[in-house]
């Protein structure tokens, strides 16, 4: 694109995202989710001729929610894509672009698509590595979604850029123990699928999991197991 040309991009693009803006502070979330998408297209490469590979993207993700919910947002295909559609973007312009992806993570995550809100949010912070607004709503999404783990590293990270975001400073104090209760449900879960998976299993040889006696090594964390032949005897 000719410096003139995107000199007009970059002026249509930030009035779409003061457009983008108004709607936000309106409460009209779907509005603002298209304007910040318009201004992110205009200073896309290419974008005369076709349509932004960033929309297809976007599209993909949201195709792919219902079955990716579990997997790591960050994955080998997720970033080659998200590299190639930054790339698209000249590199005086990610500052801006990287506040239209972080204006439209803010919508997503009024109107609670958090898989979208979590994408926008890591593609402002490809462009801006310690975007701290960015950092707190992919948090946030992350905590909606249920990747504890994953919020209380962003949030800790704000916390080195800025340590006065009391948002991220009350979640280090939370997380921890919300993370511990998710570990050990996640844990029950895991073993009462085993015990089903082996009552039918030793159900073959008249035997059940009630036959095995596990008990843990309070010194090493080990675990032992011990048969008894009558679970039901005093």
């Amino acid at each position: 694109i000719s410096t003139n040309k995107m000199a007009t991009a970059i002026e249509r693009s930030r009035s779409l995202k003061d457009t983008g803006n108004q709607h936000y502070v309106n409460k009209q979330y779907d509005e603002a989710i298209d304007f910040y998408t318009r201004a992110i297209q205009e200073i896309s490469v290419g974008n005369e001729d076709e349509e932004p590979r960033v929309v297809e993207i976007i599209e993909e993700e949201e195709e792919k929610k219902d079955t990716e919910d579990t997997k790591d947002f960050e994955h080998e295909g997720s970033i080659e894509k998200k590299k190639t559609v930054l790339e698209e973007i000249p590199t005086e312009y990610h500052e801006h672009a990287s506040v239209c992806y972080c204006n439209r993570s803010a919508s997503y995550g009024c109107i609670e698509s958090w898989q979208n809100s979590a994408k926008d949010a890591s593609d402002a912070l490809l462009l801006q590595p310690k975007y701290v607004k960015a950092l707190v709503r992919r948090a946030k999404a992350y905590e909606e979604l249920n990747k504890l783990s994953d919020a209380l590293k962003d949030y800790e990270a704000v916390v080195l850029i800025d340590p006065t975001v009391t948002t991220a400073t009350q979640a280090i104090k939370t997380l921890p123990d919300r993370i511990k209760e998710q570990q050990e449900k996640e844990k029950e879960e895991m073993m009462a699928k085993l015990k089903d998976v082996g009552n039918t299993f030793l159900g073959w040889f008249g035997l059940s999991t009630n036959n095995f006696e596990m008990k843990q090594d309070a010194t090493t964390g080990g675990y032992s197991v011990n048969f008894k032949q009558n679970p039901n005897a005093g």
